[in-house]
């Protein structure tokens, strides 16, 4: 099968990145792990419209654990880059907080998590990456299907480019137009991920900050535009950082 320009978007460790694409192996990771499991429906304390997320040190050392609540499922799970770190013990001890031990388990699965895009997306000719195998996930949160559409529309719109000119540089325009766009954030987000997670103490008080309804109220009012909302958050946490830090 022939081709004048193959997309790449095949996860996170991508192996279309790892033949053709230079610098592929300088990834980050964050190691993800969750148990669906049947939702403890008239359990004492559940809640079906409630997510619940944990940063504490004996769920991750280095990320967070989650709770989230699909109808008739649950996902339990959580992430850590330390790669001696017993994802499936940690899980299980995060099922014992959350009261989730005895629910039926109906699955369980496991999948890396790129933090930091990739230094180039595409090899110059006719092949280009997209979504996790670009690397597009946000650090801190780990949010990632925002950026892997928006990665893909700027791709496309670059590829085509290129097709139509016959000029392969314009491959490039893909991810120089996403970096613009986001790069300033996962940046932020990276210092934020580096910094708060690194103990339980910073952790706690990295919650204390997100529970405060001022800061609440300033992301509610902050949210419809995007890029400038997050810019001010997350400078506005960092202020805060510096000042909690000592």
């Amino acid at each position: 099968m022939r081709a004048r320009c193959v997309v790449g978007a095949d996860g996170a460790r991508s192996e279309v990145a790892r033949q053709n694409v230079p610098g592929a192996d300088r990834g980050r990771f964050v190691f993800a792990y969750h148990e669906i499991i049947e939702s403890p429906v008239g359990q004492p304390g559940y809640d079906a419209a409630r997510c619940d997320v944990y940063y504490q040190g004996e769920v991750s050392p280095d990320f967070y654990g989650w709770v989230f609540p699909h109808g008739k499922t649950m996902s339990v799970g959580m992430g850590s880059a330390d790669k001696g770190y017993s994802l499936r013990s940690a899980t299980a001890r995060l099922r014992a907080i959350a009261g989730l031990t005895d629910a039926p388990t109906l699955r369980r699965e496991g999948a890396p998590i790129p933090l930091k895009p990739l230094p180039q997306w595409d090899n110059g000719r006719d092949v280009v990456v997209i979504g996790d195998a670009a690397g597009v996930v946000a650090p801190s949160s780990g949010e990632g299907i925002y950026y892997a559409m928006d990665c893909a529309r700027r791709v496309a719109q670059a590829a085509h480019e290129a097709l139509k000119t016959d000029n392969r540089a314009c491959l490039k325009q893909g991810r120089k137009s996403f970096m613009k766009q986001h790069g300033k954030v996962f940046w932020i987000l990276g210092v934020m991920q580096y910094f708060w997670y690194q103990n339980d103490k910073r952790r706690e008080k990295f919650v204390k900050i997100c529970e405060d309804r001022d800061v609440q109220r300033l992301s509610d009012t902050l949210r419809d535009t995007y890029k400038l909302g997050l810019m001010i958050i997350y400078g506005f946490q960092m202020v805060l950082l510096l000042m909690f830090s000592l």
